[in-house]
């Protein structure tokens, strides 16, 4: 026999796992999704809701938010204390890309003015030549 000792923390040489092989084989499932990803799929689900214009199909994420939008405009607290920082949050990202949208340099206008000078001018020589060859 040999002088390896068989106990905790030291299986037996013919069970351990060969080098570059891996301990679980099979792997993740393709496809098999984490609680987020479930958590996304649920709320884009449509589902039927009655307006008054009609029946619509929304998903589960716009019926939430209607629900709350409505309830805190009939003045419930809590669903107005949920609201009131998404609010702010989506008012200061909206003047952000407001903010870079009016942040065109002068370079950047003189770049467009030329590249649509550009255009024109290859515009006009390609209808200079259709007349020539008529």
């Amino acid at each position: 026999m040999s002088d390896y000792e068989i106990g905790y923390g030291r299986p037996p040489k013919s069970t351990r796992f060969k080098p570059g092989q891996s301990g679980n084989p099979k792997g993740r499932k393709k496809g098999s999704m984490n609680l987020d990803m479930i958590l996304m799929k649920a709320l884009d689900a449509k589902i039927t809701v009655e307006t008054p214009a009609g029946t619509k199909r929304i998903t589960k994420k716009e019926a939430i938010a209607m629900r709350l939008v409505n309830k805190a405009a009939m003045g419930d607290p809590k669903s107005i204390q949920t609201l009131l920082p998404w609010m702010s949050k989506v008012e200061e990202r909206n003047k952000l890309i407001a903010q870079k949208l009016e942040d065109v340099t002068e370079q950047d206008d003189m770049i467009i003015k030329g590249f649509i000078d550009g255009i024109r001018t290859n515009n006009a020589a390609t209808s200079t030549a259709s007349n020539i060859a008529e």
